[in-house]
């Protein structure tokens, strides 16, 4: 795997920079992940350069969308010279190919162009920006219409991997997961084609797709569960997919691969990275098209350095919205913490995985919140938000009041000891941020189960914890305990 990425970082590292081409906001970042960026004036000037057309003309960004204006490079070859990634659509691809072309470099660059405009957040690029988001979101909302299911849950989850583009275009985002949300609940668990030659036939790349925006945006959690196992049940004999019978292909194994390895821990990787592996190019690059390699070549790059970590590393929790979050401490509601029993039940990796919760509240606070009013009482709920967030591969969630629930990520360890260190640390930080005041303490009960019973495990601690407020008051560490009576791992 080493030697995959060191090939595809050195390939992007020398691919020359053209600003017309489709592949330009892509490359920009490919070459980023390859450790040589590109000069940000350069690229800039190079945009600069050239007068953008109207939002709905086919000139309408500063680079093209598709070769039909601009020559291929060398390492693309020729518009008469490339094949369709499936089959079926080779057809296609010979009677239009400019419009083939764009299924696949439009969403790339709707993803990649606000991505890296909002990233570089200089006055050009915020100019610029400002000039191209109604054609951006233009082309993202046109796909609300659910014409082409390949294409639009492509652009969905392209959008969703970039953090401060998703932001920036939520509201378009939640629409479209939405409209093909509600298509997949009807067929079943699964995203079908809309479009010959794949029309009403069930599609593992757009499966995966819409799964993996919808792991991003934090929505729509019990249709997740069942998008997984869809994309699971898809898995090939070569630990790749396809799309309705066609043969594997890369797009396909990357999307599906993808979610599987951030979302279940009963999904070895490895198997499907020494096959993206294989198909490698001798010189360096991925590609299903041609046009997109840039881009496919980081993200297959960058999936292949996570898929060797441990699952807990890769969990990835649903995203939670600025707008779901408590105001107060910047957490989730307890209403996050029941989409995540549901994710978890119904997810048969996940529902048989161990983990590890901690249930804590603030000894304390009440006499806190009476002697220095609420708005330092909120302060104190914030800061020790703050610090809990600062453990890794966890989430948190405010369970009311003055009490948190720390989830660990599916298989991992040693929550139990960061807790340890968040209390021991503790007085300090408090003194540093309320001075002299009276301190508030943790008294955290930790366990572990099986990931179908995290409602039960809470319940668990919940009453556990209560004998505790009753006793002596802890000292300024607060005080935490290992409750054996879940521990067991799960049959």
């Amino acid at each position: 795997m080493r030697d995959a990425i060191h090939r595809a970082r050195t390939a992007l590292a020398t691919l020359p920079f053209d600003p017309v081409s489709p592949a330009g906001p892509a490359l920009v970042r490919a070459r980023q992940w390859a450790g040589a960026p590109l000069p940000t004036d350069a690229v800039l000037d190079g945009w600069w350069a050239r007068e953008p057309g109207g939002p709905t003309s086919a000139t309408r960004y500063r680079w093209d969308t598709s070769h039909k204006r601009c020559r291929p490079p060398e390492w693309l070859g020729p518009v008469e010279t490339w094949r369709a990634w499936r089959p079926a659509e080779q057809s296609e691809l010979e009677r239009d190919a400019p419009a083939f072309e764009e299924r696949l470099t439009v969403p790339i660059i709707v993803a990649e162009a606000t991505e890296l405009l909002l990233e570089l957040d200089l006055p050009r690029s915020v100019e610029m920006l400002r000039e191209a988001e109604p054609a951006l979101r233009r082309d993202l909302a046109q796909r609300v219409l659910a014409a082409h299911a390949w294409t639009d849950t492509f652009a969905l989850a392209c959008v969703v991997r970039c953090p401060r583009a998703t932001e920036r275009l939520r509201p378009l985002l939640v629409a479209l997961a939405t409209t093909y949300a509600e298509e997949a609940h009807r067929a079943g668990g699964c995203v079908r084609g809309t479009r010959f030659p794949f029309h009403d036939k069930p599609m593992a790349s757009a499966t995966a797709q819409l799964a993996s925006a919808l792991l991003g945006l934090g929505m729509e959690i019990p249709l997740l569960a069942q998008l997984v196992e869809s994309t699971r049940a898809s898995l090939g004999p070569q630990s790749a997919w396809a799309d309705a019978g066609g043969p594997d292909d890369v797009i396909a194994t990357l999307a599906c691969a993808e979610l599987l390895s951030r979302i279940d821990p009963a999904f070895d990787p490895l198997p499907t990275a020494r096959w993206l592996a294989s198909r490698q190019r001798s010189d360096g690059l991925w590609m299903a098209l041609g046009p997109e390699a840039p881009w496919l070549t980081r993200v297959v790059g960058q999936w292949l350095e996570k898929a060797v970590v441990p699952f807990a590393e890769r969990f990835a929790f649903p995203t939670l919205p600025a707008s779901d979050r408590d105001r107060k401490t910047g957490l989730a509601f307890f209403s996050y913490f029941d989409d995540l029993t549901r994710l978890l039940g119904a997810t048969p990796g996940l529902a048989a995985s161990r983990l590890e919760l901690a249930f804590l509240d603030l000894a304390g606070f009440r006499a806190f919140n009476n002697a220095h009013g609420q708005d330092m009482g909120d302060a104190v709920l914030a800061e020790v938000a703050r610090a809990l967030s600062e453990i890794r591969s966890a989430a948190v969630v405010r369970d009311g009041g003055d009490e948190f629930l720390v989830i660990g990520a599916p298989t991992r360890t040693r929550l139990a000891e960061d807790l340890d260190a968040f209390r021991r640390a503790w007085p300090a930080r408090f003194r540093v941020r309320f001075g002299d005041a009276t301190p508030v303490s943790a008294r955290i009960l930790v366990t572990s189960g099986a990931g179908r019973d995290l409602r039960a495990i809470r319940e668990h601690l919940g009453r556990s914890l209560a004998p505790l407020k009753h006793g002596l008051p802890p000292g300024p560490e607060g005080l935490l305990r290992v409750d054996a009576a879940l521990a067991a791992a799960p049959k």
